[in-house]
């Protein structure tokens, strides 16, 4: 379920950031995110239930070591986007 879940909310994100590039004012940009997003999308959907559990697992130790960091570059990309769409 959670990589259904993964999959659905990835192509959801990739086609709205598509089509709303126009109004943007990084067109290019957010578009090019919204065609990676939708590529991920791709990859997981392909992916094995062992495989995709064993990136997630490979995810979770990741989060021990460097949250901080990720978390940084999570606001950043939401700063970004609402700077790009306001």
């Amino acid at each position: 379920m959670l990589q259904v879940l993964n999959v659905v909310v990835r192509v959801v994100f990739g086609v709205l950031l598509i089509s709303l590039s126009s109004s943007s004012k990084f067109s290019f940009l957010t578009d090019t995110i919204g065609w990676f997003c939708i590529a991920i999308a791709v990859i997981l959907s392909l992916m094995g239930r062992k495989r995709f559990d064993d990136s997630i697992s490979w995810a979770i130790t990741l989060v021990e070591t460097h949250s901080r960091f990720a978390g940084f570059l999570i606001m950043t990309f939401g700063a970004f986007l609402i700077y790009a769409y306001v």
